[in-house]
C-alpha cells in the first residue's frame, strides 16, 4: 500500500474532520500467531481484559425512541437490557431476574410497561427497581432490597453504549478523536433506512483484518477497481482506534482509462442524484464533478455537507 494524495487543508477549520496523515506507528514485523485466531484460552483471555473492560455499542437511540422501548443484546454469555426511561434517558442493565437468574427477554426489541419474569413473576419497573414480588411476606430471610443490576450506559451521535465494568473510563475518553473526525457527518439528523445483520462463522480479528486494508479488492472484488483507488489509501492509527480512507468515484490504477463511465461509478452519480445520461465529461473528472454537485443540490435535498471537504462526498 501506498500513501494516497488526499484533499487535504494546509489547516483544518474548525468543526470539521482532520484529513491529514497521522504519524506511522513502529510496529513489528513478527508473523502473527494462529493461535490469537484460534486458541480458546486467547478468547478467554480477550473477554477478561477487553470485552469485558471497554465500551461496546448496544443500539441506536432511534431504535428506542419512547418510554418503555427497550433492545436486548448479547456480548459474550452476557445478556444486556438497555430500556428508555420514563424521563428520556437511557439505561442498562443485566437482563437477569434477581431471584433464579432468568432471563426478562429474549434477544431482540420490543415494548414493555414493566419487565416481568416468566418464572416466578418477580416484576420489574423500567428504571430497574421492584415493581412487585410475589408473595414476598413468605420469605423469611427478606427479598433484595434493590432490583436489577444496572451497568454503565451513555450515548454519543444517536449510538448507545454500555460496559460490563462498573469502572469503566467516560465514554468520551474512550471514543478519543472519533468524535472530531465523525460529528461533521451530523449522524443524530440521519434516519436508518435499513438494518442488517450478517453473522461470520470465524473469529472477530478475521473480519476486522479485512475491512482494514483493500489489498483484497483486486482479488475479491475486482468490480470495485472500476469506482475506487483502492492503491493509494490513506491509513491512521491512533492509541486504539484507526481509520483508512479510499477514493470513491474514481478508477483503481490498476485498469485502464475506459471510454465509458462504469457501471459502479454510475451507481454512485445516480445515488447523489446526478443524471450519467446528462453528463458530458471525461471519467477521470466525474468525482470532482460528482463532488460539486453534491454541493449545488445538497438544500434542495435536505442535506448539509457544510462540515465536509469535497473528498468526504465521494
Amino acid at each position: 500500500m501506498t500513501d494516497a494524495h488526499h484533499e487535504t487543508e494546509a489547516e483544518t477549520p474548525p468543526g470539521m474532520t482532520p484529513l491529514d496523515k497521522a504519524p506511522d506507528p513502529e510496529l513489528p514485523n513478527d508473523i502473527i500467531a494462529k493461535e490469537r485466531y484460534t486458541d480458546p484460552d486467547f478468547m478467554r483471555l480477550e473477554w477478561e481484559r477487553m470485552w469485558s473492560k471497554i465500551w461496546l455499542l448496544g443500539c441506536m437511540a432511534q431504535d428506542i425512541p419512547e418510554p418503555g422501548d427497550y433492545v436486548v443484546t448479547d456480548i459474550g454469555p452476557e445478556s444486556i437490557l438497555i430500556v428508555r426511561q420514563d424521563d428520556g434517558g437511557i439505561r442498562a442493565f443485566y437482563n437477569v431476574c434477581q431471584h433464579r437468574g432468568n432471563q426478562l427477554r429474549p434477544e431482540g426489541a420490543g415494548h414493555a410497561e414493566s419487565f416481568q419474569c416468566a418464572y416466578h413473576h418477580w416484576e420489574y419497573h423500567r428504571d430497574g427497581s421492584f415493581k412487585r414480588i410475589p408473595d414476598a411476606e413468605t420469605f423469611p430471610q427478606g427479598t433484595p432490597c434493590t432490583g436489577l443490576e444496572e451497568i454503565p450506559c451513555d450515548s454519543w451521535a444517536g449510538l448507545v453504549f454500555f460496559s460490563l465494568n462498573p469502572d469503566v473510563e467516560p465514554l468520551t475518553e474512550f471514543l478519543d478523536m472519533i468524535p472530531e473526525h465523525l460529528d461533521p457527518y451530523q449522524f443524530p439528523k440521519m434516519a436508518r433506512d435499513r438494518h442488517v445483520t450478517v453473522e461470520w462463522d470465524c473469529n472477530w480479528k478475521t473480519s476486522v483484518d479485512a475491512f482494514n486494508e483493500s489489498y483484497h479488492v483486486q482479488g475479491i472484488h475486482p468490480q470495485l477497481l472500476w469506482h475506487l483507488d483502492d492503491l493509494n489509501i490513506q491509513i491512521d492509527c491512533y492509541e486504539r482506534h484507526n481509520r483508512y480512507l479510499i477514493e470513491f468515484a474514481t478508477l483503481s490504477p490498476r485498469v485502464n482509462q475506459p471510454p465509458e463511465i462504469p457501471l459502479g461509478i454510475k451507481h454512485l452519480m445516480k445515488e447523489g442524484g446526478m443524471d450519467p445520461a446528462d453528463y458530458y465529461g471525461r471519467v477521470k473528472d466525474v468525482r470532482k464533478d460528482l463532488q460539486q454537485w453534491k454541493r449545488d443540490h445538497a438544500p434542495a435535498q435536505g442535506k448539509d455537507y457544510s462540515r465536509l471537504h469535497d473528498a468526504q462526498l465521494t
